[in-house]
């Protein structure tokens, strides 16, 4: 008896093997998945999200560009709630000072811009079409794409999404950029199963759709990994949801890795990164002396 409905992988990229260098960029989805690549990878080669997590490929696009021309573009403000922030890094990048944001600003720009030159692999996990600008014309940042609101009034914001044809153009232009860097690195593009409810769900559900039909258009030039298909169809159960029923469970997270994984590493890389995870696990168990 059935009780599933498998999920067939799509052709493999160029496998992972122990000196693949792995850049993981995108929504939530991709922070959990990436942090546990790094603990089945060598230290120092998988980096995930130096700036935090960025949910829209205009967003994503905006930062891998900036990092492509070598331009800064920290943008440090103070922000309503006294600390100082960045339009283009969520809050692992705040500080109390001007000057310590700006420090953290630049350490993680670097980190992400050296990631991308030394990249084997980009991993790139879309979670919406909606993203968004300054608006107010008084701001020294107006018009400018922001990667985090930071709880800041929506008056200084306007809401943008762009046209499926817009988006279809301009990543086609940046992943011919991305495929021309030293390594060539192979770009795996995701869709983030998470939901986002202040849309309301029909509307989540079209965003969706956007985003899937964007990683069909770029198939030739890119690999798709179906995560999003793994949560919706092959679990299909809310108990495989986070209480709020919207973020993936930890469980569901953990088998979407592994399958992952199974995808993209070598099988020597599996052998390694399973000894690895073990030695991981050891290490957080010691007891207390």
């Amino acid at each position: 008896m059935e009780l599933q409905t498998p999920i067939e992988m799509p052709p493999q990229p160029r496998p992972l093997t122990s000196d693949s260098r792995v850049l993981l960029l995108g929504s939530c989805f991709a922070q959990e998945v990436g942090v546990r690549l790094q603990h089945q990878m060598p230290d120092g080669q998988v980096v995930v999200n130096p700036l935090g997590p960025q949910y829209s490929p205009e967003v994503l696009a905006h930062t891998l560009c900036a990092w492509l021309r070598g331009v800064p573009e920290l943008s440090p403000f103070e922000g309503r709630d006294g600390m100082w922030h960045s339009w283009q890094a969520s809050s692992v990048c705040s500080a109390t000072t001007q000057e310590e944001c700006v420090r953290r600003l630049h350490e993680a720009w670097e980190q992400g811009r050296e990631a991308l030159l030394s990249a084997t692999h980009i991993v790139l996990t879309f979670g919406t079409t909606r993203y968004y600008r300054l608006a107010d014309a008084a701001d020294n940042y107006s018009g400018q794409v922001v990667a985090n609101c930071h709880k800041e009034l929506s008056t200084r914001f306007r809401e943008e999404e762009p046209s499926l044809e817009v988006l279809i153009a301009d990543w086609q232009s940046l992943i011919a950029e991305l495929h021309a860097l030293p390594q060539r690195p192979e770009v795996i593009l995701t869709v983030s199963p998470y939901r986002y409810r202040k849309y309301g769900y029909h509307t989540s559900q079209l965003h969706k759709a956007r985003l899937l039909l964007l990683c069909d258009a770029l198939s030739g030039v890119t690999h798709y990994f179906p995560s999003y298909e793994l949560l919706l169809d092959e679990l299909r159960d809310y108990r495989f949801y986070a209480p709020d029923m919207l973020h993936p469970s930890e469980q569901a997270v953990d088998y979407i890795a592994d399958r992952f994984r199974e995808w993209a590493f070598t099988p020597q890389l599996l052998t390694e990164a399973d000894e690895r995870l073990r030695e991981w696990r050891r290490r957080q168990h010691r007891p207390l002396m």
